[in-house]
């Protein structure tokens, strides 16, 4: 499957990472690497980046979004899934992590519902597919959630200050 051109001038890669994320806060010795590793691979199956260098060279100013969609109780904090993910990306999908001029994390409980909020008009459709089977499935206390990872180059549409009010 190749990157996502949405509109001529956007490039944006689309992850779903169907286990538990790693954080900072469950991240024991060596955990680190084997999270960089399995996003490595989920990278490589869906975007043939193997051996190949990151498609966002230093030109690309970028952003990365992470929601955590879970069921239950919400077991990780998402400021600490942020940086493992960004992390894993360094190298693979952009150059380095300096690159990164906007993150958004977010966590959305599939009990409440409140994932119909995401507009999935642009998400890869097997991804769509996933997370809405993902809350129509029964609960299980080993499949607690799926977490949504999109990188791609920033444009004049992002805005920094007055999110509130900017997307109501």
């Amino acid at each position: 499957m190749s990157r996502i051109f949405i509109e001529q001038w956007i490039i944006m890669y689309q992850l779903l990472l169907k286990e538990e994320p790693l954080s900072l806060n469950n991240a024991e010795k060596g955990r680190k690497e084997e999270y960089r590793k399995r996003l490595h691979a989920l990278i490589d199956a869906r975007y043939d980046l193997e051996g190949k260098s990151a498609p966002l060279d230093r030109s690309h100013r970028c952003y990365l979004l992470v929601a955590y969609l879970f069921k239950g109780k919400k077991s990780r904090d998402i400021d600490n899934i942020l940086k493992y993910t960004q992390d894993a990306f360094s190298k693979k999908i952009f150059k380095d992590d300096s690159q990164v001029f906007f993150c958004l994390s977010e966590a959305i409980s599939m009990d409440s519902g409140d994932y119909t909020l995401l507009d999935m008009d642009k998400f890869d459709p097997d991804i769509a597919a996933d997370i809405y089977e993902f809350a129509g499935s029964e609960y299980d206390k080993d499949h607690l959630s799926v977490t949504y990872i999109e990188c791609g180059d920033m444009n004049s549409n992002f805005y920094k200050s007055a999110l509130e009010i900017v997307w109501k």
